[in-house]
């Protein structure tokens, strides 16, 4: 299994470090990876995964998804009240798709023991909250054993398709004179670039 490791680099609001490093990681996030932070994984070993914008904490059977104070030009997530709605947001819109696997937003707090989820304490943060997928049905595992081929990549293609044709037009932005009038498609590609280079920058080794 692939192992990325992101780089050290200094994004607005964060300092540069290598987020991977347990030694030079924020608190919240030594705090969390202590099973006793979190309410139902006593005893159990927690894992980091660190995308461009978030801390991924996993427990045997939850993931519990953390978003980090960066600006990034495509997302700003500086302050609390920026990463609590987009930790709503993102259960609010992806539920649809996967019904059963985002069971809702949870309070970090934190203490004089440190942070932990949920319970008593001052609020810092906010946290999506997911149900464990298997690690051999994700589409890396898919890939790598032969079993995400075409017609299988068609399905989800269409399924997304329909998904997007049937979905609801926000007003504001649905109309497509406005859209043109806004230059969405500029904005669109602005924004596409800008993630893919964030996750160019971050693919800086892979231990098979």
């Amino acid at each position: 299994m692939a192992t990325v490791r992101m780089p050290g680099r200094t994004a607005i609001g964060m300092p540069g470090r290598e987020p991977n490093d347990a030694n030079d990681q924020p608190r919240l996030v030594t705090d969390l990876l202590r099973a006793d932070s979190h309410p139902d994984a006593a005893g159990e070993t927690i894992e980091l995964r660190t995308t461009h914008a978030s801390w991924v904490f996993l427990s045997r059977w939850d993931v519990l998804k953390v978003k980090r104070p960066v600006d990034l030009g495509f997302l700003d997530y500086r302050t609390l009240e920026a990463r609590r709605q987009a930790c709503e947001d993102e259960v609010r819109l992806n539920e649809r798709l996967a019904p059963g696997v985002y069971l809702g937003v949870e309070p970090i707090r934190r203490d004089e023991t440190g942070h932990h989820v949920g319970g008593r304490g001052t609020l810092v943060d906010w946290a999506v909250h997911m149900r464990r997928l298997p690690d051999q049905a994700s589409a890396q595992a898919l890939l790598a054993a032969g079993h995400l081929g075409a017609a299988r990549l068609e399905a989800v293609a269409r399924k997304v398709a329909r998904f997007l044709l049937e979905a609801p037009r926000t007003p504001r932005y649905g109309d497509l004179a406005l859209l043109r009038e806004l230059g969405a498609r500029r904005v669109l590609v602005r924004n596409a670039s800008l993630y893919v280079s964030e996750l160019l920058k971050g693919i800086v080794d892979a231990d098979v």
